[in-house]
């Protein structure tokens, strides 16, 4: 649940990321991007709520079931014994035997009511570890700081691409990749791109950077 908790952390800053951009420039593929982030967003949101509602009601229901059936059983073994016993008052010897024949009985369907409790916890507990485990590399390949993505780019790129895209602004350019680097799709982070730079689509500088780009998302 917490993986799915940081996708959609995720998804919201690329969504506020995608609406600075489109309320800076109205763009139709920045919408259709922000859209899709929407949409992607709206189906996380859904499977957490199925994964409370489904979380809730065994812990809920499992206990009545085990606990009201065991007085049952108890108190009608001991309503024998009381009748074998009165019954017979005059025989000394029969009591003594009588009583140790309910005991069978009594300790077998104690044991039952742990039978059908362990499977539900050991299933319960597998399905939380199957779910961590299947998230963990997931999120670990998803996650990636701004951080990594300027180290990704050398000393001499980074001031050919500030000064051939940003006008000279290295500041500009370390905010744009900070906000790139919070995205986790290619397509976002090249249309968000596009509406920060103002250069002809032969410019080196900005193919040199597209290609890095790729190379950081897949």
């Amino acid at each position: 649940m917490q993986a799915l908790l940081n996708d959609i952390e995720l998804d919201i800053q690329e969504l506020k990321c995608l609406m600075e951009a489109v309320s800076r420039k109205p763009d139709s593929a920045l919408r259709e991007v922000a859209k899709r982030n929407i949409v992607q967003m709206r189906g996380r949101l859904d499977i957490l709520l199925e994964q409370l509602d489904r979380g809730a009601i065994p812990e809920n229901e499992l206990p009545d079931r085990i606990i009201n059936p065991m007085p049952e059983p108890v108190s009608a073994a001991a309503e024998e014994e009381e009748e074998i016993v009165v019954g017979n008052p005059e025989k000394d010897e029969e009591p003594v035997i009588v009583p140790e024949a309910p005991e069978m009985p009594e300790s077998e369907q104690l044991e039952l009511p742990e039978v059908t409790v362990e499977p539900a916890q050991s299933a319960e507990v597998s399905m939380k570890i199957e779910t961590n485990t299947a998230s963990t590399p997931i999120l670990a390949e998803r996650i990636k700081t701004a951080g990594d993505l300027r180290r990704s780019i050398s000393l001499n790129d980074s001031f050919r691409f500030s000064r051939e895209l940003f006008g000279g602004s290295m500041e500009q350019m370390n905010h744009v990749l900070q906000q790139i680097g919070e995205m986790h799709s290619l397509d976002a982070a090249l249309v968000f791109l596009s509406s920060k730079i103002k250069v002809e689509e032969e410019n080196e500088a900005k193919a040199d950077l597209v290609e890095l780009l790729k190379k950081y998302f897949i």
